[in-house]
């Protein structure tokens, strides 16, 4: 449908975006069941083998648990309201802010999100998250949990310039942490 505007977004963690964040987990951890379960019975136990891949699969899973633990608390019972008509946002659900206090938004992506590649590699791939710097100093942390694809969302704030970034892990955690270490 051209031209059609939505007159509110509301953003929040929801069940949904949370299994579509953790999809390739689950489908690696099934994966992961099947081939150990095929070696054993085709091959005999193989104790070598098994470390291999357990410890792959903890490298994987490691990450994206953490993941999505931080985003998780990041933005538990958190909502962000836009609404690109009135041309506000609100956080949540407290008094509206224009779209002309916000200084910019920073869109941190994994490199896999950032070239818009199709085809994801590790389980944490699909998370990402957006700082919402207000011109008063103030910030707003604004993870996949509460709308999967955010580049979509925060296309709906017009006229607020987006500065993308790729990080390997996009975790605002390990950023601050390594930002503290080197400064």
């Amino acid at each position: 449908m051209a031209g059609f505007q939505v007159d509110r977004m509301e953003c929040k963690i929801t069940l949904k975006n949370q299994l579509k964040a953790l999809r390739f987990l689950i489908f690696g951890s099934l994966i992961y069941c099947i081939v150990i379960y095929a070696f054993y019975n085709n091959v005999g136990y193989n104790s070598s083998l098994a470390i291999f891949f357990s410890i792959y699969y903890v490298a994987l899973l490691l990450p994206t648990l953490f993941l999505h633990a931080e985003y998780y608390l990041i933005n538990k019972n958190k909502t962000l309201n836009i609404n690109p008509i009135e041309k506000t946002i609100s956080f949540n659900y407290r008094e509206s802010v224009n779209f002309k206090e916000i200084e910019k938004i920073i869109l941190i992506l994994t490199p896999v999100m950032y070239r818009n590649d199709g085809l994801r590699f590790f389980p944490f791939d699909n998370y990402h998250y957006s700082v919402i710097k207000m011109k008063d100093g103030k910030r707003f942390v604004f993870t996949s949990l509460m709308a999967f694809r955010l580049e979509e969302a925060l296309k709906e704030i017009c006229g607020v310039p987006i500065e993308k970034k790729s990080r390997f892990i996009p975790s605002p955690f390990l950023l601050r942490s390594w930002y503290y270490l080197w400064n």
